[in-house]
This record gives C-alpha cells, structure tokens and sequence, in this order.
C-alpha cells in the first residue's frame, strides 16, 4: 500500500473488492486522490469480500484497507448471505436475488461518513448498483 503525501486530497472509498468497487478505487487513485479503502465485515457466511478487497487495495495502491465489523447487520436476516436457515442459490433466479442484503449500502455509506470525519478526509467515493460510481466531495 502507499502513504499519503501532503499534496494528495484523502479520500475513503468503499471497497467490496468486486469489479464495480475496483474500478472506482482506479478511478480516484487515477485523479490523484489518497485512497483509503473501507471494507465492511457484517455477518456474510464468507470471507471472500474482505478477502478481494485486501487484494484490490493492494494491487491499486490504497493508502491503507480497513474491514469494519458491522455485525448486527446479519441479525436482521432475510437473506442467504447473512442468515444460515436461508440456502444460498447454486443458480441466478429471476427477480431480486435472495442473497441480497436490504439497506447494507445504506449502512455502509452511514458508517463511512461518521469515519471519514476523524481521519479529516473531505471525500467519499462509493459505486453502487453495477456502475453508479460517485467521486463526491462532503
């Protein structure tokens, strides 16, 4: 991972380690931005989000990747990625994906404002819903 120079704006930018999170985290390293990598652990029955992310940041030069326990989010259940009496599909199926996590980017993007703050960093930079990428200043 590389520091932060003086003369970079810091930035957090949420990474799931998937393609969309990667190609902003690209994105906002290519613009000049420090990009500190935000990763959530929340309960999934896998490690394989944190796991890619460790690998992104690595590979695209974040400043540092934090993975934050958000563990009650699982408890809300109503979904095959957090809650275990729920099989997870071997197949996609039609309509919204029963390994969907309702409101977890909602969460996510609370808790990185109410981060960002403390490490005095004035963006934020989240993709959401296949390739919604926003590089915004708060």
């Amino acid at each position: 991972m590389n520091a932060a120079t003086p003369a970079r704006p810091r930035a957090v930018v949420l990474l799931s380690g998937g393609l969309d999170s990667a190609t902003l985290l690209a994105l906002a390293h290519e613009r000049g931005f420090a990009c500190h990598a935000l990763c959530f652990s929340y309960g999934q029955r896998h490690g394989a989000e944190t796991i890619a992310a460790a690998r992104v940041a690595d590979a695209l030069g974040a400043v540092e990747l934090r993975v934050m326990s958000l563990s009650g989010l699982g408890d809300l259940g109503g979904s095959a990625l957090t809650d275990t009496n729920i099989a997870v599909p071997e197949a996609p199926s039609a309509g919204i994906p029963v390994t969907y996590v309702p409101a977890r980017n909602t969460v996510f993007l609370a808790r990185a404002r109410l981060g960002r703050g403390a490490r005095r960093v004035r963006h934020l930079h989240r993709c959401q819903c296949g390739g919604l990428f926003r590089l915004s200043r708060l």
